[in-house]
């Protein structure tokens, strides 16, 4: 996928906190930004997740269908 086609907005990498290590790896491989902002279900922000947190989690053992 080339640059024009990816969705530079923040605001498309802002994901719940009760979805799957799955769902922050797709929102991170669709987007430019290498991050995933986490809020809450009253959409306060949480953390952040990145690609490097996925990658050190799984070599720890994390699930791919792991909450994040």
């Amino acid at each position: 996928m080339n640059k024009k086609n990816r969705n530079l907005s923040w605001k498309s990498n802002l994901l719940s906190d009760n979805l799957k290590i799955i769902d922050a790896i797709k929102c991170i491989d669709r987007s430019g930004l290498k991050i995933v902002l986490v809020l809450n279900r009253k959409k306060k922000f949480i953390g952040t997740i990145t690609d490097g947190d996925i990658r050190r989690g799984m070599l720890r053992g994390l699930k791919i269908n792991s909450p994040i």
